[in-house]
């Protein structure tokens, strides 16, 4: 091959020779996409163009896209540009971020490549730039002068958690490693397959990069599709003629397990020479297995190629010769065990093992296999660590010298000058060849992707509460040629008489599902102090895995995946379409207590996928049983990205055939095109123009009325010294602050304003937004994340509950102002979160009542959570001076963790803020992504909101004037037995009606009478809790609340005795 340097000139050239050469095929349901060289260039070029417009060279970008023709130009863009991309799973929706946070620091990452669909489930405060937005901006592409040592990309190590290991791998560590795969295994016209994600080293060099270094076409498809049907991944192969595939060996085994014989009779494989077989441990039974099965369909024994790499040489290392597996090496178990190659020559399973050949190494690389603990050399047929060195070792890992300098740096002997890499992989050289024995590392290899024990482990003991500490120990045991996941966690000391057994082992399998999406297959809970370790105290993963295999360990309680009681089940064998929605869910909960083993009552269909164990081999097997029994098409990509099992049930009611994810699923319209049942009447009260200021009258139509559809309680609004303090902001600042306060938006007025509310409240400080609504979801959604809880009154607004959802913590909702339920939750997740936030109002809007905060201190104090109160009624109506509810039960501002308010109500504006400690304020200064990336509150609003606080100071009488008309118009009410709830001591009256379209007359009935009062319908408010609901201000008069009173006595009787009726039928 030519002496090219980098990615970017291979294409460059590459597009002259032949532009429309069709290098990338990527396979979905509806068909085939293409990209040609020309394409990608100019594609690419564009992406580029547009990061070098952002002054991104050198940056390092994170690349959040899902397999496809876009993640192939984004990737070769950010070459182009010099921005070094660093490839990662996209998170998944209503699931954690933990390791994409984990890597943003690490790599100190600025930037986030993705599209408009993923970006809503990025991490916050990330710079993110929508690849699927850039026009056509290749002709403003300027050339860069890219050096060979310059990073490439970062490939970060598949299951990378805690301690993130993000490997440099330079533009000629991948010119030298693709050259060694061509020189390998290129042949003419070569055509090639892989399903392996590009976030893999596998799937990026080998599906990505290699194909346009060597002028071959390649046919891609998602590891969902292969999951999903791994027949259509050989039908692909069959059909389009593939020559060379790069798989993982779990790939063949899953062929093996899913393809049926009548699927493998329809498929020709003849055309497949190489079928490259790494990323894992190979395993003889695996490929016999796999070209017995397949031989009816064509494929050669000659065509399996056994290799070696890992991401820390780009990838490949060596590979085996043609049909060199068939031979494999019979050693026995007892000399592994002492690191030596005995060979046999017969086979016996119990005491011996096959050895399958991963070839020699190509002659840019020196292999040598070393004793781990003195760093000596071994001679050939002795076990050890294998070390490398050659031109496609990486530089190191990012942001870690240490490491870097241990693991990639590491010198065997005087007499050798080269430096090499520890791989931590065990193997031998025999007759030059080399095979691969174990791993030194406790790494776990599950599919192809590995995982760190740590990680793993730490999950476990935060997944119940009451587990030790660092007494875990997490490894995998090979069974039936699977590598099975185990788990043996010790109880505490005080416990050991007193353990509910099934619930440790029901949240241990949910933790690890969840957070790493793996399936348990045992679980040993052991004696204190029983759990293998070091003299040090270090726990000894190897010999805990010896003893579980040998039966040596002191067990309380076991459960094993396999002894688990074969449940079934039963077939509705219904292929008719009226399916009842009480079969679907009983067929549902029995097939969710099959899969995860829980009993029926433990199933909660309000969990995620993920919560009850799920995973993407899961979910495709739940998608495959849904087709088979219900006839209904699900993509395994959209059950995972489900809330909750409620939502797939309320889908599967709908009678819909094609359910997929948001990368399959067909245009709906923008809007549902039903009408309301009642919006014939609705169009009458709601959506009214007003004309001039909404004070205790309103004019509509140039009709006056009582208004108590305002927030307007203090009278604020329309006061000449707040309107007054408006216009001046105005002249002085004009309409805008033009800017986000972080940058040249923050005006004299902000600062006044934050130090106004922080005194009213206590607190060391405050912080105003823009938006009300928007002050809740951007603080709970910065704040808390997939390792907290939130526990929230079931009447919170649905700003709140919209923030808990986007932030991805787990969330309890306990019912209203129960605050003994609230106590057993606490107790029940104590200790198993990062944190904990309880999540109440001041004054709860819709029924304006008061909850009982002094308990709910209590209670927060007591179990070690966080407070956050939303004091949008409550500030300025409570308290003998408006500071709210902490003036009202006489709490100390530290009480609370978060103050929420908003401006909108007493203070006669518009947005909302936070107050709370020095450190809460600052972090959500610089970092709160509704504050940083939003503009300031306009400087009307904000003097607005100044000028009604200082008034409410200086006139005391509106807040008790303002008490004293909402007192009588209550006992009013009261004495007139008119149903208003719970509500007591505040400005908003709830009239309880039950029904909507009861709710809609009476309101109707006192626009009639000269009173504008509003319904509250659903979903505004739980069905059957429909209302009218008034504000009192202070500017109403005596009349004019006994004159309301009287008409809601006497004109809407039938409505309420029909409120009667329905209550004593409930």
């Amino acid at each position: 091959m030519s002496n090219w340097i980098s990615l970017p000139e291979v294409l460059a050239n590459r597009t002259i020779e032949d532009p429309h050469f069709i290098v990338y095929h990527f396979y979905t349901k509806s068909g085939l996409q293409h990209l040609s060289y020309f394409e990608l260039t100019k594609k690419a070029k564009s992406i580029a163009a547009h990061l070098q417009k952002m002054d991104c060279h050198g940056e390092k970008v994170l690349l959040l896209l899902q397999p496809g023709l876009d993640y192939i130009t984004t990737f070769f863009g950010c070459l182009f540009a010099g921005v070094v991309p660093i490839p990662a799973y996209p998170p998944r929706r209503n699931h954690h971020n933990q390791r994409l946070s984990m890597i943003i620091n690490n790599a100190k990452a600025k930037f986030i490549l993705t599209n408009k669909t993923i970006s809503e489930d990025c991490p916050s405060g990330m710079s993110i730039i929508h690849v699927d937005t850039i026009e056509d901006e290749a002709s403003d592409y300027k050339s860069i002068n890219i050096k060979p040592h310059d990073i490439a990309f970062i490939q970060y190590t598949s299951g990378t958690t805690g301690n993130p290991k993000g490997i440099m791998i330079s533009h000629a560590n991948i010119m030298s490693n693709v050259e060694i795969i061509y020189k390998n295994f290129y042949i003419p016209h070569q055509i090639i397959s892989t399903w392996v994600p590009p976030y893999h080293d596998m799937g990026l060099i080998g599906g990505i990069i290699y194909p346009a270094y060597a002028h071959s076409a390649i046919y891609l498809m998602s590891p969902f599709t292969f999951l999903q049907s791994p027949v259509s991944w050989l039908s692909l192969i069959s059909r389009e003629k593939v020559t060379t595939t790069f798989a993982p060996n779990f790939s063949f085994d899953y062929c093996i397990k899913k393809i049926a014989r009548e699927q493998i009779n329809t498929l020709d494989l003849k055309s497949w020479q190489h079928a490259l077989n790494g990323s894992e441990p190979v395993r003889y039974e695996t490929i016999k297995h796999f070209c017995d099965t397949f031989a009816p369909a064509g494929f050669s024994p000659e065509s399996i190629y056994p290799v070696y790499g890992l991401a820390e040489t780009t990838l490949m290392v060596s590979g085996s010769a043609k049909g060199k597996w068939a031979t494999p090496l019979t050693v026995s178990h007892e000399g592994l065990k002492e690191n030596k190659i005995v060979t046999l020559t017969s086979y016996d399973r119990q005491n011996a093992a096959k050895l399958v050949s991963c070839g020699r190494s190509d002659s840019s690389f020196d292999i040598k296999i070393i004793d781990s603990s003195t760093l000596a050399l071994l001679p050939d047929d002795c076990v050890g660590e294998i070390c490398i060195t050659g031109p496609s070792v990486a530089l190191g890992y990012c942001d870690n010298p240490v490491l870097s300098k241990a693991t990639f740096q590491v010198s065997l002997s005087s007499a050798l000058k080269q430096l090499y890499l520890r791989t931590g992989d065990l193997g031998c050289i025999h007759e030059g060849e080399l095979y691969v024995t174990g791993r030194i590392k406790d790494i776990i290899i599950i599919r192809g992707f590995k995982y760190y024990p740590q990680d793993i482990e730490y999950t476990v003991m935060n997944a119940y509460s009451g587990l030790p500490a660092y007494a875990t120990a997490v490894f995998t045991h090979k069974k039936h040629d699977e590598e099975q996941l185990v788990v043996l966690q010790e109880i505490a000391q005080h416990s050991a008489t007193d353990l509910d057994v099934q619930s440790i082992f029901r949240e241990i399998r949910a933790a690890v599902s969840k957070e790493h999406g793996l399936t348990l297959h045992s679980i040993v809970l052991l004696k204190p102090r029983s759990l293998l370790r070091t003299s040090s105290g270090k726990i000894q993963r190897s010999a805990c895995r010896e003893a579980f295999i040998d039966k040596k360990l002191r067990t309380v309680a076991y459960w094993d995946q396999a002894n688990v009681k074969n449940l079934k089940v039963i077939s509705n064998n219904s292929n008719n379409e009226n399916i009842s929605s009480n079969s679907i869910y009983l067929w549902l909960k029995k097939w969710l207590e099959v899969q995860t083993q829980f009993s029926l009552n433990e199933i909660e269909l309000n969990k995620s996928p993920t919560e009850l164990g799920l995973n993407s081999l899961t979910a495709v097997e739940l998608a495959a049983d849904l087709k088979n029994e219900f006839n209904k098409e699900i993509d395994p990509a959209f059950i995972l990205q489900l809330s909750t099992f409620s939502e797939l049930l309320s889908i599967l009611n709908e009678n819909k055939v094609n359910i997929t994810s948001s990368q399959t699923i067909a245009r709906a319209p923008l809007v549902a095109a039903e009408k309301h049942p009642l919006s014939g009447i609705a169009k009458e009260i709601y959506f009214q123009e007003v004309e001039g200021l909404a004070t205790n009258l309103i004019l509509i139509n140039k009709q006056q009325y009582i208004n108590y559809s305002s927030y307007n309680y203090l009278g604020m609004s329309g006061d000449p010294y707040v309107t007054e303090a408006a216009i001046n902001a105005i002249k002085t600042y004009g309409t805008s602050v033009s800017a986000s306060r972080i940058a040249s938006g923050h005006k004299t007025l902000h600062t006044k304003l934050e130090r106004e509310l922080a005194n009213l409240i206590g607190t060391d400080d405050c912080i105003v937004y823009s938006a009300g609504h928007a002050t809740n979801i951007s603080v709970i959604t910065h704040l808390f994340g997939s390792r907290d809880l939130i526990i929230y009154d079931t009447l919170c607004h649905n700003s709140i509950l919209q923030g808990i959802r986007f932030s991805g913590a787990q969330f309890i909702e306990f019912p209203h102002n129960d605050y003994f339920t609230l106590e057993k939750l606490l107790i029940k997740n104590q200790n198993k979160f990062s944190k904990t936030l309880i999540v109440t109002e001041g004054i709860f809007s819709m029924d304006g009542d008061i909850p009982e905060v002094p308990r709910i201190v209590e209670l927060k104090k007591r179990y070690h959570a966080y407070l956050m109160i939303d004091e949008a009624h409550s500030i300025g109506t409570l308290g003998k001076s408006g500071c709210g509810i902490r003036e009202y039960f006489n709490l100390h501002p530290s009480d609370v963790d978060i103050w929420m308010g908003t401006l909108s109500k007493s203070f006669a504006s518009c947005g909302g803020f936070i107050a709370g400690s020095n450190e809460l304020i600052e972090n959500l200064k610089y970092h709160a992504a509704g504050f940083v990336y939003s503009a300031g509150i306009t400087p009307a609003n904000t003097a607005a909101a100044l000028a009604a606080v200082q008034l409410m100071k200086l006139q005391p009488e509106r807040l008790s004037t303002l008490n004293q008309r909402q007192n009588l118009l209550l006992s009013l009410l009261k004495n007139a037995e008119i149903p208003i709830g719970e509500s007591n001591n505040t400005p908003i009256i709830p009239i309880m009606l039950v029904d909507d379209k009861l709710a809609l007359d009476a309101s109707l009935i006192l626009k009639q009478h000269g009173i504008y009062a509003l319904p509250i319908l659903y979903p505004a408010v739980a069905k059957g809790k429909a209302r009218i609901r008034l504000f009192i201000s202070s500017l109403h008069t005596e009349e004019q609340i006994q004159y309301t009173a009287q008409i809601i006595k006497e004109k809407i009787p039938v409505s309420l005795q029909n409120v009667s009726s329905i209550s004593e039928s409930c």
